[in-house]
């Protein structure tokens, strides 16, 4: 193989690299946000309820 024939096959190789970790990126960002909202939903649910959030907060943990 050449050497631009060499340069293609590893610019293909970097976009594909490039374009697939901005997928995941997304896929995996999408996936966080949408469990912060279901769990910020359910916390307000509880405090509506008079009810303790399911988890402590960070003052709560420090002791």
């Amino acid at each position: 193989m050449n050497n631009a024939g060499t340069v293609a096959v590893k610019l293909v190789a970097l976009l594909g690299g490039a374009a697939l970790g901005l997928i995941l990126a997304r896929w995996s960002d999408d996936l966080l946000a949408s469990r912060a909202q279901e769990r910020s939903e359910y916390d307000k649910a509880r405090y509506q309820q008079g009810l303790a959030p399911t988890s402590p907060s960070v003052e709560e943990r420090k002791g």
